[in-house]
């Protein structure tokens, strides 16, 4: 699952750092992006955030005292949560919950305690697919959370904005008309992938993987053979069909040797009047396609 971890500033980039190190230690199946720091330079800055929002699936947003009211945060905030599917959370380091306004204070905040940050935990493994039961996840956080406090607690609090860091910082970027369409693929890429996974949900049936008898009765149906019997023996597949062409059709022949060949196992076609066709492991017909 990928993480996109949004920061500004010295030191919300600092703990942005330590949570992309600390995040795949409690969930192996995490993949931390950090922001800008992993943007190449000279690179499209919007063209890349909208390509790498494109798979995330968990969002982290890095707040410190001195960047609440940065510009360059509250864009790509904006980014994160039109573009992220599932999960948009503020970290907090040294910033009481009450002081951040919105949009940002409408999301659900975290923060950088062990209580909170189990919570936290728990949002993401749920996002990932719970790939952690919640007894071995509390034991993961608990386990790792010393490293985290001792990396957060070398991160200084800034007391008030920092005029030489804001400055650097560049202004939310004009949107051209590239940028706008841009911006319309990124959002119907996502709305294709909320549907996929709403599709997935709601028919896992259809989206499981298809067995071969499955596989062969579609290309044999392709084709307008009709098979209502599947068996496996010692030696391969084994279908009855309805109705077996002599002789087979050429892309026929042509698939099923693949497939034959793909899988190293033998398959055989029976029909009526005792006619068979039989493929070999290495895809070869016991009839010839003509």
């Amino acid at each position: 699952m990928k993480v996109f971890i949004s920061w500004s500033g010295a030191a919300s980039r600092s703990v942005a750092e330590a949570l992309a190190v600390w995040f795949p230690k409690v969930i192996q199946g995490v993949e931390p992006f950090v922001s800008a720091k992993d943007i190449d330079k000279g690179a499209n800055w919007t063209v890349e955030l909208a390509r790498e929002l494109e798979d995330a699936q968990f969002g982290i947003i890095c707040l410190t005292p001195d960047n609440l009211l940065s510009p360059w945060l509250n864009y790509e905030a904006g980014a994160i949560t039109k573009s992220v599917s599932s999960r948009v959370c503020p970290v907090l380091h040294g910033v009481e919950k009450a002081t951040v306004r919105p949009p940002i204070a409408q999301l659900q905040m975290t923060a950088l305690d062990a209580e909170d940050m189990t919570l936290l935990m728990s949002s993401m493994n749920k996002t990932a697919g719970s790939p952690l039961m919640d007894a071995a996840l509390a034991e993961a956080v608990r386990v790792w959370w010393p490293m985290l406090e001792s990396e957060i607690g070398k991160v200084a609090i800034p007391n008030a904005p920092v005029p030489e860091v804001a400055a650097r910082e560049p202004e939310k970027p004009q949107s051209s008309e590239s940028e706008l369409l841009e911006e319309v693929l990124q959002y119907v890429r996502s709305l294709d992938a909320r549907i996929r996974i709403l599709d997935r949900t709601l028919n896992p049936v259809r989206s499981r993987r298809l067995s071969p008898f499955e596989e062969i009765t579609r290309i044999l149906r392709r084709e307008g053979v009709v098979s209502h019997e599947g068996r496996m023996t010692s030696t391969g597949l084994v279908l009855v069909c309805d109705d077996l062409p002599d002789p087979l059709p050429g892309a026929l022949y042509d698939e099923l040797g693949e497939f034959a060949k793909r899988r190293a196992s033998a398959i055989r076609l029976e029909g009526p009047n005792e006619r068979m066709v039989e493929f070999d492991g290495r895809g070869l017909a016991s009839e010839p396609p003509f």
